[in-house]
């Protein structure tokens, strides 16, 4: 979560120490969901093989590796490349990770992978935080990334040491359902929830992937100033997926996702109207409320109905956001 929102931030200081234009700085996102979608489809394959504690292990160690190298790199095409690199690592890691929630209780999975949420919403509250701690005190987008790279080494080590046994991948000990899988690529809803993890997570990255650099050209704020309307939108966000888990207890998810998507767009379009930065970042708290449950709620509902396939659809579903 750090990584992910911690890019918002720095593409903004990428571009400024490598001379970027708008376009190139926008490949840096591009190239960072790119990778993220291939592996996370990928790994839906590998957890049939592989036990999830040891992608789990190469995922961290890969990204720290990657996020190291970044201090040396030269030159656009490098620093894109790294990006790309750790942005496949963070989708292997997320569908490992929701997979591995969603198996813990099968009657409380909802309320499960959203308390789950917001728990990475506190990460991705601190992420551009950093960042705007590091460049205030002097320190380049480098060194973020090397901060980064050490906490992702220790993770995999930590990840490595902390099972006695293996566990077998749940994935290989039984087929699927005969027909299941033929069935659940047949039915629409699949196909409609996949489309509404797609346009939802557009917006949602849009939102906050571009929200410093805007107020940075569009408000003339600081760097610190920018980063901490982030991290209020993730704060609203971290707010907004604990709340979800508790009504997941008392109202469906399709119910919940609805009344969601309708006030984040009357969201979204009431803050693209103010212009003062007190009201901004107000705006922008009230975005993350609006925009905080659904991710969640479209996966859950889906892995819900399709449980002997839930692998395949946290991947799909992963990977098309």
């Amino acid at each position: 979560a750090i990584q992910i929102t911690s890019l918002s931030p720095l593409v903004a200081e990428i571009a400024k120490d490598l001379q970027l234009d708008l376009v190139e700085s926008s490949r840096m996102l591009s190239i960072n969901s790119s990778p993220f979608m291939l592996a996370a489809l990928l790994c839906a394959s590998l957890t049939r093989y592989i036990p999830r504690k040891y992608l789990n292990c190469f995922g961290c160690l890969a990204g720290g590796v990657g996020m190291l190298l970044m201090h040396s790199a030269q030159g656009y095409g490098a620093v894109l490349l790294i990006i790309g690199i750790v942005g496949g690592v963070v989708g292997l890691l997320e569908n490992i990770v929701m997979t591995t929630v969603d198996n813990l209780d099968e009657k409380n999975a909802t309320f499960n992978v959203n308390l789950m949420q917001g728990f990475f919403g506190i990460g991705a509250m601190a992420g551009p935080m950093l960042v705007s701690l590091l460049v205030v005190n002097g320190h380049s987008w480098r060194q973020m990334y090397t901060v980064m790279g050490i906490i992702y080494i220790l993770m995999a080590i930590l990840l490595f040491f902390s099972f006695r046994k293996v566990e077998t991948p749940p994935d290989s000990k039984a087929g699927q359902a005969p027909g299941s899988l033929a069935a659940m690529l047949k039915d629409w809803r699949f196909w409609l929830g996949a489309v509404s993890m797609f346009c939802y997570t557009g917006a949602e990255g849009a939102a906050w992937g571009w929200m410093s650099s805007f107020m940075q050209k569009a408000q003339n704020l600081s760097v610190v100033g920018a980063s901490a309307a982030v991290a209020v939108f993730w704060l609203g966000m971290t707010i907004g997926r604990f709340a979800t888990s508790a009504l997941t207890r008392r109202f469906g998810t399709a119910q919940l996702c609805a009344i969601y998507a309708s006030l984040s767009f009357v969201a979204t379009i009431i803050s693209a109207l103010v212009s003062q930065p007190v009201l901004s970042w107000v705006m922008s708290f009230v975005m993350g409320l609006c925009y905080s449950g659904q991710w969640s709620l479209i996966i859950t509902g889906a892995t819900s109905r399709f449980r002997e396939n839930k692998s395949l659809v946290n991947a799909v579903y992963i990977a098309v956001g």
